[in-house]
This record gives C-alpha cells, sequence and structure tokens, in this order.
C-alpha cells in the first residue's frame, strides 16, 4: 500500500465511524485540527516517554532493552495515523510534499554528502 492508499484507508476508516475530517471549515475545522494536533502530541510524548525509560535502563545496565520495541513501533504507528487526519484534514498531499521537501533538503544538505 502506497501513501495515497493509505490516506484513502484511513479517511474511510474516520468516515465509517462518523469521524469525518474532509471538506471542513471555519469552527468545524479550527476544532478539529486542535483536537488532532494534541492528540499527534500526546502520541509523539508517548514515544518520547518510551525512549527516555530506554535510556534509563540503557544507563544503569549499559545494554538496550529490546523488549521496548514492540511498545515503540506501536506508540509510532500511532504517530503516523494521527500525521494522516492532520493531512487529511487540511487537504495536505502527505507524498507530494514529501517529495518537494525533500528535493529542497538535497540543496540545503548538499555539503554535507559523502
Amino acid at each position: 500500500m502506497n501513501l495515497h492508499e493509505l490516506t484513502k484507508y484511513q479517511n474511510e476508516f474516520q468516515e465509517n465511524h462518523g469521524w469525518i475530517l474532509a471538506d471542513l471549515e471555519g469552527d468545524d475545522l479550527m476544532k478539529k485540527l486542535l483536537f488532532m494536533t494534541v492528540a499527534l502530541a500526546g502520541e509523539l510524548g508517548e514515544f518520547a516517554n518510551l525512549v527516555k525509560k530506554m535510556e534509563r535502563i540503557r544507563e544503569r545496565k549499559k545494554a538496550y532493552d529490546k523488549d521496548y520495541l514492540p511498545m515503540l513501533k506501536e506508540e509510532l504507528t500511532d504517530v503516523f495515523i494521527y500525521l494522516i487526519n492532520v493531512c487529511i484534514l487540511l487537504g495536505i498531499d502527505l507524498e507530494k510534499e514529501y517529495l518537494n521537501k525533500m528535493e529542497k533538503n538535497k540543496i540545503k544538505f548538499k555539503e554535507f554528502e559523502v
């Protein structure tokens, strides 16, 4: 599944649960954008908290704890879901915007190529 297909799949999931994201305007758009932004930040915070715990364990035991990997995957997937939701809400083609940004980054970071 590519990013366009994932976005369509996510939008259908949202609509099947009565959580409409596309074509909102005004207050409805801002309320949903606020909710989605807080949810996205919350999920990223949960991911960061797991990384913090992993680092504490690594410092103590001098070893990387692989038991956290399934939880990291789940939280990062939640971040991705909310990111897709925000893109649907704002009508952003994330695949297109990613490719555009990478072209800019190629120029911006040219001096660091190896």
